[in-house]
């Protein structure tokens, strides 16, 4: 990686036996949803990289969860995306309030379904960045 370029990530490790979650995040944070409500966990605000020199520390959170909750991990490429009758950036707005609606079904369902809806903001617009959003249900 050249200095001066940097990449935000999320890195998560689940706990089964203590129900928890370890997440670190460079720019990236993880959403959870529990009960139809969106919680934010977030990361470091920066990114890995681009200055060498620096001796950056990035913090790492232990989150309880709970049997059935949502957790998603996402990259800017989706929130950043142009689409819309207006052309402008879904936003984390726009992620948000999409991912609150695709919580309600079965994660395979849910995956179509952001899919789908991501491919009718975009359009026929070219992409801007990476686009990955990973979810799984504990």
């Amino acid at each position: 990686m050249r200095a001066g370029i940097g990449m935000d990530l999320a890195v998560i490790a689940f706990d089964p036996y203590r129900q928890s979650i370890r997440f670190a995040g460079a720019r990236r944070p993880m959403w959870i949803v529990r009960n139809g409500s969106l919680l934010e966990f977030k990361g470091t605000p920066r990114s890995i990289g681009g200055n060498f020199w620096r001796n950056d520390v990035f913090v790492e959170t232990t989150i309880p969860v709970r049997s059935g909750d949502l957790v998603y991990l996402f990259t800017d490429g989706i929130s950043d995306q142009f689409g819309g009758a207006s052309d402008k950036k879904l936003m984390r707005y726009g992620l948000r309030k999409l991912i609150l609606k695709a919580s309600e079904l079965d994660v395979e369902d849910q995956i179509a379904y952001i899919s789908s809806q991501m491919r009718i903001w975009q359009s026929d617009r070219e992409s801007t960045d990476d686009q990955m959003l990973a979810v799984f249900k504990v």
